[in-house]
């Protein structure tokens, strides 16, 4: 089996001499993954005119003090209770301002109850718990529709965790489930289908060392696959993968963006290195796609064609400007 490393790509145009202010390590395209300050109050209300924005993730004390605060209006014996969300890091250099939004929040909640055992009664908590969920403003508790919830139940020492995408829960009271068969309900869940993308290290590899052989210099290639996992919702394992589609992302370094000639030369060189991969060794039972991206220092260009018509222009000799023309308007 090949190895996979999950990766998270996000290119990022900003204007260089305001970032290089705010963040002297980033370039005009940057990849990054930030975590933000826990200090950082989540909102649904920003103005990203002139921002740029990065993944982020951040924990959310308003929203899990809102969550609280409902379900203890509620008379639900409330311990404590915990948000974080998933989403975008909104930086403005030129307000100064950095603003996190979150599209996806997990909440985490803990409750005093009589017995563990009787799932009767925890099937009904949560139900009731739910119930006040539907209530939470969204200006505050942001997404967490989307997100996961996890109760913990306590009863003197000892614990119950359940933990279910909110959605199921939501989905399962909708359908009239309380007590013993809502319990039974989310204790018993399906795995869920997910869309990732993966970054196929033995290709990348096999296809850069080509372009080194090949003495193409200032270039990159990543190639990532995406697919559809079920993932097991209670602990997230993954219980079935399927590979979809791969995409060749290659980052050439040319003198000129605007020499049409020599990127489409240099495109040939790409392929000419993606040559050697076989057909069969190609993850995926959807087509295959190359994207270009060539960068002079000062600009950049990004193009993305099909596998299929990119190696037919290159198999039948095409280069320089006629084979630009094919990468710039494919069918």
């Amino acid at each position: 089996m090949k190895k996979r490393a999950t990766v998270i790509i996000i290119l990022v145009s900003i204007w260089a001499s305001a970032c290089s202010q705010l963040f002297p390590e980033f370039s005009p395209t940057a990849t990054i993954i930030i975590t933000v300050a826990p200090s950082l109050e989540p909102t649904t209300q920003v103005d990203t005119t002139n921002c740029f924005y990065v993944q982020a993730s951040s924990d959310m004390p308003a929203a899990a003090n809102q969550v609280q605060s409902t379900l203890k209006s509620a008379q639900i014996d409330v311990v404590n209770s915990a948000a974080s969300g998933d989403g975008k890091n909104f930086v403005c250099p030129q307000a100064g301002t950095s603003t996190f939004i979150s599209n996806q929040t997990t909440l985490t909640i803990t409750l005093k109850v009589d017995s563990l055992d009787d799932l009767t009664a925890l099937g009904n908590l949560t139900g009731k718990v739910l119930d006040n969920l539907m209530n939470l403003p969204q200006a505050v508790v942001p997404h967490w529709q989307d997100g996961q919830i996890q109760i913990n139940f306590t009863s003197g020492s000892d614990n119950r965790v359940l933990v279910f995408p909110a959605t199921y829960g939501i989905t399962q009271r909708g359908q009239g489930l309380n007590g013993a068969s809502l319990w039974q309900a989310l204790n018993n869940q399906p795995c869920m289908m997910q869309t990732n993308q993966d970054s196929d290290t033995d290709l990348s590899s096999q296809i850069q060392a080509a372009l080194i052989k090949a003495g193409v210099s200032g270039a990159s290639v990543t190639v990532t696959v995406e697919g559809n996992q079920c993932v097991n919702p209670k602990d997230g394992s993954v219980e079935s993968y399927s590979a979809q589609t791969t995409t060749f992302n290659f980052i050439l370094s040319v003198t000129d963006i605007k020499d049409q000639e020599g990127i489409g030369n240099l495109a040939a060189q790409a392929l000419a290195a993606l040559s050697g991969v076989a057909k069969g060794d190609i993850p995926g039972n959807q087509p295959a796609a190359v994207s270009f991206t060539f960068n002079d220092g000062s600009q950049q260009q990004s193009f993305t064609i099909g596998y299929a018509q990119a190696m037919n222009a290159y198999q039948s000799g095409l280069n320089g400007i006629k084979l630009y023309n094919v990468i710039t308007n494919p069918s």
